[in-house]
């Protein structure tokens, strides 16, 4: 029998599910990087959350805290490169829904 193994979630995924998971929490880069233990961070992500409303910015002691304002459950928005929102999913998703 073949067995499947789901594919391990992406950093985006796991910055927000972070966020969801600590919904009265703000973040900071060094919170995500120690959390995820990430070796590097990338903004975009946060910066496309913020510009759909899915989160917030607040600058404290020159220093951005990230948090998530409005939550859409368990899958986490996805975005394009140039920051509009994907509505529809994936082959590769819609597998893994069929399978479940």
């Amino acid at each position: 029998m073949i067995e499947f193994t789901k594919p391990k979630p992406s950093m985006r995924t796991r910055i927000y599910q972070l966020m969801r998971a600590n919904k009265d929490k703000s973040f900071t880069r060094a919170d995500f990087t120690t959390s995820l233990k990430m070796n590097s961070f990338d903004y975009r992500y946060l910066n496309a959350l913020v510009a759909h409303g899915y989160a917030s910015v607040e600058e404290k002691d020159s220093i951005s805290h990230w948090q998530l304002i409005k939550d859409l459950g368990n899958e986490a928005p996805r975005f394009s490169t140039d920051g509009v929102l994907i509505t529809e999913s994936g082959a590769n998703e819609a597998m893994w829904r069929a399978i479940r």
